[in-house]
Parts: structure tokens; sequence; C-alpha cells
């Protein structure tokens, strides 16, 4: 069982969209721009996947050091440092899934198609036990609630095509009508 790393970063459009998508004010700029750059060196992406009957199962983490650097000012008291760090992740995070793409094309040759998280309905979380087993790995966990750690990983299972496939925004099915991040406003 291998891991396979992701190139993960924010630009500058990354983080205007952080601070509109997180209702963060333009005067917080400097703050989460001093903690992307704390926060970057402890980023390690990663995934890990299993191809079974046309359809794909992927685990993909950030890293411990997230969590470290998170709960250092959860200890301190410092709630919004904290908060930028966990909207950081979900950032880097959202960057990850384009890089676990382009390299599962890259060794496949096959296109993922949308994704399908554990905890949706058509992967309930008590699916969680037997796709960890399939997947066969030791470094990401999860707990009797069915949380995983490290807190920035992500477990989901999608179909596989020859053909590339358009996917939808990760927003997009968003039941927000108004929501900025929204793709396709209904």
């Amino acid at each position: 069982m291998y891991f396979e790393p992701v190139e993960v970063s924010l630009d500058e459009n990354c983080l205007s969209d952080l601070i509109r998508r997180y209702h963060f004010n333009d005067n917080d700029k400097k703050d989460i721009v001093r903690l992307y750059k704390q926060l970057y060196p402890r980023v390690h992406a990663i995934f890990h996947y299993v191809i079974e009957k046309g359809s794909i199962y992927v685990i993909a983490s950030l890293g411990r050091g997230i969590d470290s650097l998170q709960d250092s000012f959860l200890k301190k008291g410092d709630i919004q440092k904290a908060y930028i760090i966990d909207c950081l992740g979900i950032q880097l995070l959202d960057k990850a899934y384009e890089g676990i793409d382009d390299r599962i094309h890259e060794l496949t040759g096959m296109y993922v198609g949308d994704y399908t998280f554990v905890g949706d309905e058509r992967l309930p979380l008590q699916t969680m036990p037997d796709i960890m087993r399939k997947l066969g790995q030791k470094k990401i966990r999860y707990n009797n609630a069915y949380v995983l750690t490290p807190k920035k990983s992500v477990l989901f299972k999608a179909g596989l095509s020859k053909d590339k496939v358009h996917k939808s925004d990760m927003c997009s099915m968003c039941g927000n009508k108004d929501c900025a991040n929204r793709s396709c406003q209904v």
C-alpha cells in the first residue's frame, strides 16, 4: 500500500475566495496570509485508492500538521486563528481534489466522476469500516463516531470513465440558493 503525494497551495485568488466564502473582512487578510505562511510547510497532502468494479475508493489527507497548529491556537483560547486555520485547510483540501483527479488519470488512464463522500445517503457512515478495510491503510483512522483523523481527511467513492467527465462544482448541490459559491443558481 502506497500513498501518492499531492501538491497543494493557495494563490492570491484562493485567499480572496476564502475571505468571501467564509465571510471574513478585508482587514483579516493580513492575519490569513500570515497564518497561511505558518501552515503551508506543515501540509503533507496524500491519497490512496482502490479500484473495484468500475468505481474508485479514495482516502485523502492533508496530514497532522494542520491539527497541531489549530490545536495550539485553541489551547491559547484564540478561536479566531483556529477558525482561520480550519478554513485554510478546507481550501487546501478543495485544491487537493484537482490534484487527486489528475494523478488518478495519470496512473489509470481513467477519469474520476463526481465524488460521493462517506456520510452521504448513497454511502452511509456505516460503510466506512468496509471501505477502510478495502483500502488497507493505517495512516488515516476513524473513531467510533466515524470521524477521520487527521481532521482534514476525506473518504469517498467515485465512478471511473474512459471519457472526460464534467464534474459539478462542490458547491453546485448546496441547498442555499443564495450561496455566492453556488455554480448553478436554481
